[in-house]
């Protein structure tokens, strides 16, 4: 018997100022977390990402809109 195994690649960047490396990393097929608690930067990455054209590669990407520490 054989048995197919999945590696799951993932990436986090912490402190998503804009969209640019979210994107490089989905587009080169890793499942990504983008961590920003500023709601003004929030924006901006969410902006740039539904303007990228390839669904698979928004999909690939999850925001969290939260601090990595107590103070940011």
């Amino acid at each position: 018997t054989t048995t197919a195994t999945t590696t799951r690649r993932i990436v986090m960047e912490v402190g998503s100022h804009n969209p640019r490396q979210c994107l490089e990393a989905a587009r080169a097929g890793w499942e990504t977390h983008c961590v920003e608690p500023s709601p003004p930067s929030i924006r901006r990455v969410q902006r740039g990402i539904r303007n990228e054209a390839n669904a698979t590669v928004r999909n690939r990407i999850t925001l969290h809109q939260v601090a990595a520490g107590p103070v940011s």
